[in-house]
């Protein structure tokens, strides 16, 4: 049970973007990854809807590669990693714990 909630816990502050952006969103060296690709992603899609107006414009539609969808790619393969290396690491603990739940005593 406790390494569960220990998952769980550390998923939601892995994922907790918004209260970096509330609390240290003023002082650069206090940021997150999540915070970071947040920025990124932000930024990223407001060069997408200025960049495509120009391009529209221009005629030329197909002139980048690298659209707002390619990056959210990215950035959930990044920051799906560190919980994928260590979920084997706590994968015991679940098994243990399905294995007692599933016991009828």
């Amino acid at each position: 049970m406790i390494a569960t909630v220990t998952l769980f816990v550390g998923v939601g502050q892995w994922n907790s973007w918004f209260d970096t952006m509330l609390y240290c969103g003023s002082n650069q060296k206090l940021t997150t990854l999540q915070y970071e690709l947040q920025k990124l992603l932000t930024s990223a899609l407001s060069y997408a809807s200025t960049d495509s107006d120009s391009a529209v414009n221009s005629g030329d539609a197909y002139r980048t590669a690298v659209t707002p969808t390619s990056i959210r790619t990215a950035m959930t393969v990044i920051s799906v990693t560190p919980i994928l290396f260590s979920y084997p690491f706590l994968q015991k603990y679940f098994v243990k714990g399905l294995t007692l739940g599933g016991v009828k005593g």
